[in-house]
């Protein structure tokens, strides 16, 4: 690597670890003082504080990480163009456009990094972060976050758990349906009016089985039927995790098993799409910014820095767009998580064809 593209580099990884630390740093400073009530009353210890943010940390990064290495492009080649830097390179028959080149190739490295970053820290991370919120700051038992929940289900091994109506404090379920499958078939089907969970029995009550054969079917009816030995909802409802909580494999393992029981599952699709598409917006914002950056005529750190965060703010504003629109099912799953990167690359084409080195 030539000496001009080391000092761009180290400048540019300097100024990528300031804006994102700095970002991270304001968003929990904030959001301290936000929940600040909710603390004092919960009489929280500082330790319990200080885990909640600091499992937080990776998430942070990552989710900030994209923005602010556009505002550290937008900001150094925007000061370089400002003190001619750039035309002195031009007149000594620098290769700029290699140093954009190599600038581009790193940001697609970064972006390798950031999603497996992603998977292995910032959801188990933010997951640690819930489960410490929940048991040492609300001092509450973990499934009493959801003390009442409704259509609720949940796979185990070649069995479907259902219940339309599923309270944790009375241990009792309503509106129960379990489903034994034989590779994807369905072979026994109980339905029961209502349930009592103690450990991992179930005491159903007005229940109807029905075994589901090649040939023929039979029905069997009870007025109670006792279930030993069974997966606890509430043991599952320990480990319930919003599916913005979630890794990309749990929502793979989550839309596999909605897929098997055919469930719909379009917004855990578009989140799991959107694993794979968030960590390649440090490529895309790269391509979109760095010849903007060196086509716009530098009026000062100040513009710069405001420069780039009103198009952070507005790329933001795109991604979130479509991501919404594909969970409200306005939009195909693909088409959501993908055409904000279309775009911005699609814009990112009139600058790079509009500049002159």
């Amino acid at each position: 690597m030539k000496k001009v593209d080391r000092l761009y580099f180290s400048e540019l990884i300097r100024l990528f670890i300031i804006f994102t630390l700095g970002s991270v740093f304001i968003f929990i400073f904030v959001n301290f003082f936000e929940r600040l009530g909710f603390f004092i009353s919960n009489e929280a210890r500082p330790i319990d504080i200080f885990l909640f943010y600091f499992y937080q940390i990776p998430y942070l990064i990552n989710l900030l990480a994209p923005f602010a290495f556009l505002i550290s492009i937008f900001f150094l080649f925007q000061q370089s163009v400002y003190n001619r830097e750039v035309l002195v390179l031009k007149i000594s028959g620098c290769d700029i456009r290699g140093t954009m080149a190599k600038i581009l190739a790193f940001s697609l490295i970064l972006s390798v990094l950031i999603f497996l970053c992603e998977e292995y820290l910032s959801y188990p991370g933010l997951q640690r972060s819930t489960m410490v919120r929940k048991v040492n700051i609300e001092k509450n038992e973990y499934y009493f976050y959801y003390p009442s929940v409704s259509d609720f289900s949940f796979m185990n091994g070649d069995t479907l758990f259902y219940f339309s109506r599923l309270n944790a404090r009375e241990r009792q379920g309503r509106g129960v349906v379990i489903m034994v499958f034989d590779t994807n078939t369905p072979r026994v089907r109980i339905d029961a009016d209502s349930c009592l969970i103690i450990n991992n029995d179930f005491e159903l009550f007005g229940v109807i089985e029905r075994h589901i054969g090649p040939e023929r079917d039979s029905i069997v009816f009870f007025e109670r039927k006792l279930l030993q030995g069974m997966v606890s909802p509430f043991e599952v409802l320990k480990r319930k995790t919003e599916i913005e909580q979630m890794s990309s494999r749990q929502l793979y393992q989550v839309i596999s098993y909605k897929r098997r029981t055919k469930l719909l599952y379009k917004e855990e699709l578009v989140e799991l799409l959107y694993r794979f598409s968030f960590p390649l917006t440090i490529f895309v914002f790269t391509f979109f910014s760095l010849p903007m950056a060196l086509s716009i005529k530098a009026r000062g750190k100040a513009f710069a820095f405001g420069t780039a965060l009103v198009l952070s703010f507005l790329l933001w504003a795109l991604i979130q767009f479509f991501k919404v629109s594909g969970q409200a099912g306005k939009l195909s799953a693909p088409f959501a998580a993908f055409m904000p990167l279309f775009i911005s690359l699609l814009v990112g084409v009139f600058p790079w064809m509009k500049l002159r080195l």
